[in-house]
């Protein structure tokens, strides 16, 4: 049964997995996971590495998700020579724009680096992986109490710092919201993007997100994406679990993903990690 819907910040910083279970409610929320390795101090350091990533606790999937997308600045930590590029004039390649252009097996293969960074610090049985749909919409709308129709609500349009297809879209030919402007016609900083009611930033906005899963009645290859993007106007793309398909080696300028750490979620995750000198 779950005890409450609180969400728990934590920051992994680039020289300490920063009190790893110091949450509000206690070591990973209310309840540890069974095998758990909990500490209250400063006592995971990292491997040599500058990587930086700020997490929250989500007690109702029992897993960490990212609290932003994956910066361009944090992906070229893993692929430097990854550019995002441009779309019509306007770049998507800055430090702070999420990362754009990747496929789902570039974004995999991300993960499987963020374990072997991290490989013998991680509380036992967790790994870096991408969120299932289920858990990212459950993230999205947080919690199945709350069922919103929106990201950021019931009501239409959505607030001005939602990142969506408003009067200053650069994509010529789509739709546009009415009497909406975020001030950015492509992707914005993950920082400024829309914020839902558990601190989630660009959640159902900014970039749409690959996941984890897939469909029995499409190719294993197909993978799922979750939410809009900036280039997205229509309501029925802008709504609670609107969801789209492609295959894992392709990339579109407005797909990106977030991170979260959490159990591995069956014998398909085993790559993420290796056993060898565990």
């Amino acid at each position: 049964m779950i005890r409450n819907h609180r969400v728990t910040c934590m920051i992994i910083t680039m020289c300490t997995l920063a009190r790893l279970v110091m949450a509000e409610g206690g070591a990973f929320g209310e309840q540890p996971p069974a095998g758990a390795r909990v500490s209250l101090s400063n006592e995971w350091t990292l491997v040599e590495t500058e990587q930086s990533l700020s997490l929250r606790w989500v007690e109702e999937c029992q897993f960490w998700i990212g609290k932003y997308e994956i910066t361009n600045k944090e992906y070229r930590k893993f692929a430097p020579k990854h550019d995002s590029g441009t779309f019509r004039g306007h770049s998507l390649n800055e430090d702070q724009q999420p990362v754009v252009n990747v496929t789902w097996n570039e974004v995999w293969a991300y993960c499987r680096w963020l374990n072997e960074q991290y490989r013998d610090r991680l509380p036992l049985g967790y790994v870096f992986r991408l969120p299932t749909a289920a858990e990212w919409e459950q993230c999205a709308q947080c919690g199945n109490r709350r069922q919103p129709q929106y990201p950021w609500g019931n009501v239409w349009p959505p607030p001005s710092n939602w990142n969506y297809q408003g009067e200053e879209g650069a994509f010529e030919g789509l739709p546009r919201i009415d009497n909406h402007n975020d001030g950015f016609p492509v992707a914005c900083p993950v920082g400024v993007s829309g914020v839902n009611h558990w601190n989630l930033h660009g959640i159902g906005d900014n970039v749409a997100e690959w996941c984890y899963g897939g469909r029995r009645d499409l190719p294993r290859r197909y993978k799922p994406i979750m939410g809009a993007s900036w280039k997205d106007a229509r309501g029925n793309r802008l709504s609670m679990g609107w969801a789209m398909y492609m295959g894992a080696n392709r990339s579109l300028p407005w797909v990106g993903f977030r991170v979260a750490l959490g159990q591995q979620i069956d014998g398909k995750n085993r790559p993420l990690t290796s056993d060898k000198g565990r």
